[in-house]
C-alpha cells in the first residue's frame, strides 16, 4: 500500500512541475512568427485611416465650393493654393473651419508633402479639379471634379 502511494505521488509531482523549456521556446517561436506576419498589416492601417480622413476633408471642401458657386455663379479663381482657397471659402461663409491635414495635424497648405490637396479651375471658372495626394506626394489617391 505504501509503495502504491509513493508511485502516485511521483506521478503527480512529475505533472505539477510546469512547462519544460522546449515547450516554452516553441510557444515563443509561434508567437514571434504570428507577430511577424501581422505587424506589416497593422502598420498600414494608420496610413489608410489618414488617407480616408483626407478624402473626407476634400469632400467637405467640394461641398463648400458648390456653396460658393451657388452664391457667385463661378468657382474661386486666381492662383489659389489650398490654404488660400479654404480662407476664401471661410470668408464667404461657405466653409466653417479649414480642414486639417491628418498627416501633419495642421490646416491643409500648399507646402504639405504628405496629404497634399491641389485646386485648379478652368479659364471660365465653371469647372474645378481637387486632387488629393496621400503619403506618397507623387501619386494621387483621388480626384474630385464638378
Amino acid at each position: 500500500m505504501n509503495l502504491l502511494k509513493n508511485i502516485k505521488t511521483d506521478v503527480i509531482k512529475k505533472y505539477e512541475r510546469g512547462f519544460s523549456l522546449i515547450e516554452l521556446v516553441i510557444v515563443l517561436a509561434i508567437m514571434g512568427i504570428l507577430g511577424a506576419i501581422l505587424l506589416p498589416s497593422f502598420s498600414t492601417i494608420g496610413q489608410k485611416a489618414k488617407e480616408q480622413s483626407l478624402k473626407s476633408s476634400a469632400q467637405t471642401i467640394q461641398i463648400a465650393l458648390e456653396t460658393y458657386f451657388l452664391g457667385h455663379g463661378v468657382y474661386p479663381t486666381g492662383p489659389l493654393d489650398i490654404g488660400a482657397l479654404t480662407t476664401t471659402l471661410e470668408t464667404d461663409n461657405a466653409l466653417t473651419t479649414a480642414p486639417r491635414n491628418p498627416f501633419t495635424g495642421q490646416p491643409c497648405s500648399a507646402s504639405d508633402t504628405q496629404g497634399r490637396v491641389t485646386y485648379q479651375t478652368d479659364a471660365g471658372a465653371t469647372h474645378y479639379t481637387l486632387t488629393i495626394y496621400g503619403s506618397n506626394a507623387q501619386a494621387a489617391i483621388e480626384t474630385l471634379t464638378n
